[in-house]
This record gives C-alpha cells, structure tokens and sequence, in this order.
C-alpha cells in the first residue's frame, strides 16, 4: 500500500468516526468572566490541549516544529449569560507579529473559528451570517494586541478582548456575544462549533512568514472550511453531561504507521484545568477486525515544561502483547480517581507486517 493510499485510507476512517462523534459537553460558567487576560474567572469551564505533532495543520517546507515550547496552546471554553467564553494560553519560545491588518496571520497570532449558526449547517462551508474567522496578534511591548475579523464575516460591535504575556508565551482572553449567533438560543442543550489554531513565526525558520500553524486535531484550511470546527452542547456544568463525548479534553500522541516489530509509545495528557479529576490513563486497542488485544491503565504525572500544570499517561507497548499487520484501533481513555470516564480520543495506526512473515491477523 502506498504512503497517498494509506494517508487516504486514513483520513477516510477519520471523517467517518468525526461524523458520528457525539457532541463535546461546554459547561456554562457560575459566574460572569472578567475579560482582563488575568484567567481568575475560569473554574468549571474546560480545557483543550493542542500540543501534539497530530495538531500541525500547516507547515511551510523546511519549518520544523521543535515541541509544545516551540509553540502550542490550551483552550478554556466555557459559556455564560453573556457568549461564548474562550481563554487561548499560548506557550511560545519567540514572540514577534509587527504585522498590522489582515496580514497578521503570517506571524505569531492566534485564530478562532467560530460556527453559531443553527445545528444542521454548523461546521459546513462556506462561511456564512453567524460564523466567524477572528485573528488576534499576541501583546507586544509598544503593541497591543489587535482583533481582526475577515471581512467576509462581517463585525461583532460587542466582542471583548484582552491579552496579557507570559513567561512563556502569551495568554488572549475573549467574550463573543451571543448577538454575534442570531441563530443561537443560550440555553441548556443548544449547540455551537468552533476550534482554534496557533501560527508560528521564528527569525530563525527558513521562511520569512507563516512557517507553521497548529489546531486541534490538524484540521486544514479553517480559515474557507468550518468543516474542522469541534462540535459543541451546551451544558449546566460538568456534572450534567448526558450524551455528550469530552474527547477534546484529551491529547493523545502516537506513530500513524509502525512496524509489527518496532518500539511504539502511546502518550495521552489532559490540560491543566482538568488534571485534578484524572486519575489514571487507559490504553486499548483493537485490529481492524474489531477483536481486542491490548488493555492497560498506566498511572499519570505531571505533563513536562510548558505544561507542567497538565497531566500524562505513558505506554510503551508491553513485551508480552502481539503487534497484529493491519489497521488497529487505538484509543486513549482518561479516568477519574473513581475509575470512571473523563474523556477519551482514538488514533488508528496501520501496522506493518515483517518482511517475509505472515500478513494474518488472527495469530
């Protein structure tokens, strides 16, 4: 099978088990936020970590992303009274944007992708009244942080912003009113999507703008394609999730191909607002035949530097346990201290067989 087939195959699979994911609970905040970039006002909200190499949803040839200290990010997403609350926490070695208007994209910044439209054209093209494309510059001695919002969209005369830096990075802070949704009732069990990406700029890439950009999940061209937006319901808190699928809260990083004798490591993690509920990672995974042939439950740690507030499981894959050729389904399940299902997110990766032995799967 070629390297084109394979990817194809899948990125198939993929859509399919994103179409059937069941929306992700967003918890309403107990009281309203203050929008000051200072993150005082964010418990009972979630987290979305973006930090893996599977978020790279652009790279420019010869960008090389050097880890979550290079550049990545944690999401806060939460609602309230007033809109839809989100926190992006960058981590970011080099922070530059001199860029002013549209442009600004090309250097250091962030993106949000917001779908408030009414649920049957949420996360479908094209853009239209009620979702947004907004880019948003990091805070800068000498420059504040600037609000872009593709003409294409039209404005929000109400949006709050604000931006503050980190010793690490930056954090930027909003508020989109609901006014912003004409579409959208805030109330208990309406849905809304968005996602966010990160760009990263660095004097020392070998391009001289737009070297490489993150999002959840490495979803392409959001920027004419809501179509990677994460699916969201509405919800009272995280206690009142009924039929909803926190999969975003969980990182998980793994090898796409592998060969059936090769060293092969699974790391999942949860961001940090979350990481006091988890108590243990559970790894299972199943070959394409759906037959189960791995289950285990590691203990978690701190997450390392930038993310040192967030948590991980690590696995490597055990000695006593057969790589099976094939597609095998792996999925990444973070437990609380109870035992019981926080979140969990699933990656497949094609196994392949040994030069000269068998390709079945059944052995």
């Amino acid at each position: 099978m070629t390297k084109a087939l394979l990817a194809l195959l899948l990125l198939a699979l993929a859509a399919a088990a994103y179409a059937d994911t069941p929306l992700a609970p967003l918890p309403k905040l107990p009281q309203p936020i203050v929008v000051d970039g200072g993150l005082r006002d964010w418990q009972g909200a979630v987290s979305v970590p973006v930090w893996t190499e599977s978020d790279i949803c652009f790279a420019a040839s010869g960008y090389q992303w050097r880890g979550p200290a290079d550049v990545s990010l944690e999401a806060y997403c939460a609602w309230s009274t007033e809109g839809l609350c989100l926190a992006i926490v960058v981590a970011d070695d080099v922070v530059e944007n001199l860029r002013t208007d549209w442009m600004i994209f090309l250097e250091d910044s962030i993106e949000l992708y917001l779908d408030g439209r009414r649920p049957e054209v949420q996360a479908t093209s094209p853009y239209t009244k009620g979702a947004y494309q907004i880019m948003i510059t990091p805070p800068l001695p000498g420059h504040p942080a600037e609000v872009v919002i593709n003409d294409r969209d039209g404005t929000i005369p109400d949006l709050k912003m604000a931006a503050a830096g980190t010793p690490t990075g930056y954090i930027i802070e909003a508020l989109i009113p609901w006014s912003a949704f004409p579409e959208l009732t805030p109330r208990p069990g309406a849905q809304v999507a968005f996602n966010f990406a990160v760009n990263d700029y660095d004097g020392r890439d070998p391009l001289a703008e737009r070297p490489g950009q993150l999002n959840r999940d490495g979803a392409k061209l959001m920027w004419e394609h809501p179509e990677g937006c994460l699916k969201w319901k509405l919800v009272e808190s995280l206690d009142t999730p009924e039929g909803t699928n926190p999969s975003p809260f969980v990182a998980f990083e793994t090898s796409h191909v592998a060969m059936a004798t090769m060293p092969l490591r699974f790391v999942a993690s949860v961001g940090t607002l979350l990481s006091p509920r988890v108590g243990s990672i559970q790894f299972t995974a199943a070959d394409w035949q759906g037959k189960p042939f791995l289950n285990r439950t590691v203990h978690v740690s701190p997450a390392p530097a930038p993310w040192t507030g967030a948590v991980q499981g690590v696995l490597d894959w055990p000695d006593d346990v057969t790589l099976r050729p094939g597609i095998a389904t792996i999925t990444a399940t973070a437990n609380d201290w109870a035992g019981l299902p926080l979140g969990a997110v699933t990656r497949r990766v094609f196994i392949q067989e040994v030069p000269g032995a068998s390709g079945r799967t059944d052995q």
